[in-house]
Order: C-alpha cells, then sequence, then structure tokens
C-alpha cells in the first residue's frame, strides 16, 4: 500500500501484459535484476530411472547400488492388432521401431503376417461398401476399405515356405524355435526397410505374438 498526496492508502497495482512483456524482454537483452519464470518440462516416459523412486524393502543388495538405479530406464511396451498393421497405422509403427523409441513388441499373428505381406505385393485403396460376393468374384479380399488381392496370399506362401523348411532344418541340427525368434528371422530374411519386423530385428527389438499360428502361418507349418 502507498498513500496519495491527501494522504489517503492507494492500492498498487499488478503490472499489465505490456509490462511483464517488456520484463522479460529486458532480461533478454541483459537488464540485471529481471529474471524470466522457469518453465518446467513434463517428464516424458524414457526421463524415468529407477533411481527416482524409492528403494522397496524388499528389493535384494544390487539395487540398491547408486548406479545400477540410475542405469535402470523406462520399458515401453508397445501392443496393436492385425488392423493397424492393414492400415496406414503400419508406417507409424515402423517409424517407432526404426528409430528404437520402443523396447517390446506385441502384437496377433495377423499384425506378422500383414506386414509381410505388404512387402511382397501391394494393397489397394477401396470402399467400404462393396459388396463381397462382387469383390470374390474378382479374386479380392477386403480389410475394412483396403482390397488385398488373392495372389498376395499366394506370394506370401511362395515366399515362407522355403524359409520354414531351411528353419525345419535348423531346428533339427541347431536349436529349437521359440514364437518370438520366429518373429525375429521373418524381420531378417525380409530385409525390406518398410516392414516394422524387419526394423526391429535390426535393432534387437523383440516381438511377442502368444498366437502366431492363429492366422495363415500355420497352414504354411502344417
Amino acid at each position: 500500500m502507498s498513500r496519495g498526496s491527501r494522504g489517503s492508502p492507494r492500492r498498487l497495482q499488478r503490472p499489465g501484459p505490456r509490462a511483464r512483456g517488456a520484463a522479460r524482454l529486458a532480461c533478454v537483452h541483459g537488464v540485471p535484476g529481471v529474471q524470466p519464470r522457469r518453465r518446467h518440462r513434463r517428464r516424458q516416459p524414457d526421463d524415468w530411472r529407477l533411481s527416482h523412486e524409492k528403494p522397496s524393502e524388499d528389493c535384494d543388495e544390487a539395487e540398491l547400488d547408486p548406479k545400477y538405479r540410475q542405469s535402470v530406464k523406462c520399458k515401453i511396451f508397445l501392443g496393436f492388432t492385425s488392423n493397424l498393421v492393414s492400415s496406414g497405422i503400419r508406417d507409424i509403427i515402423r517409424f517407432l521401431a526404426q528409430h528404437h523409441m520402443v523396447d517390446v513388441i506385441v502384437t496377433t499373428a495377423g499384425g506378422i503376417e500383414e506386414d509381410l505381406i505388404k512387402c511382397l505385393a501391394p494393397t489397394y485403396r477401396g470402399d467400404f461398401s462393396l459388396p463381397g460376393a462382387l469383390l470374390r468374384s474378382k479374386g479380392l479380399n477386403r480389410i475394412g476399405n483396403l482390397l488385398v488381392p488373392n495372389d498376395n496370399y499366394c506370394k506370401f506362401e511362395n515366399w515362407i515356405m522355403p524359409l520354414f523348411d531351411q528353419m525345419l532344418f535348423e531346428q533339427s541340427t541347431e536349436n529349437v524355435w521359440t514364437p518370438s525368434k520366429v518373429i525375429a528371422r521373418l524381420g531378417k530374411e525380409i530385409n525390406d526397410e518398410s516392414s516394422y519386423l524387419y526394423w526391429a530385428y535390426k535393432n534387437n527389438i523383440p516381438v511377442y505374438c502368444p498366437a502366431l499360428t492363429d492366422g495363415s502361418l500355420v497352414l504354411s507349418l502344417c
């Protein structure tokens, strides 16, 4: 509070937007005594470290080591169904795997097959209202408003059958295949930069599919 010319109290007014803007500008130009407001950046998932949390009572001695706790980062899981791979979202998933922005991928059997099929033959844009009987007579399959020729699945089978034969031989002489190892091998063999499976293999990102045989892959395995 301050007093006016007649001694009556006068309330001090807060500076308006212009004055506050001028203060910030003065700080930018090096006028002493004026500090800008600090803006706190929201913590992102990849900023998290185990050291940010208090140790639990039942943790072992290794987890109490400050260096170890600082080294443990957040593990990011990405899960999706096959329709996202069939659509344009596939390119976003590929980008995330290519730039190692996720640590683990979980998907369905269709999410594996559709990625590989798109590397072997194109998918076409149609319409949601196209009649199924007409499409079938023309050898086309509809996924929403996308059209997949029957020939695409034939190309997929011709590509994967010799590979499965080779993997069966390797299993009898070297190792046993798990679903995640099979998927990694498929990503290696497709060798196509438009494939998220290719980038997952390149960046050592495990891809898990609990029901890998719940799709056309099982026809190639029988």
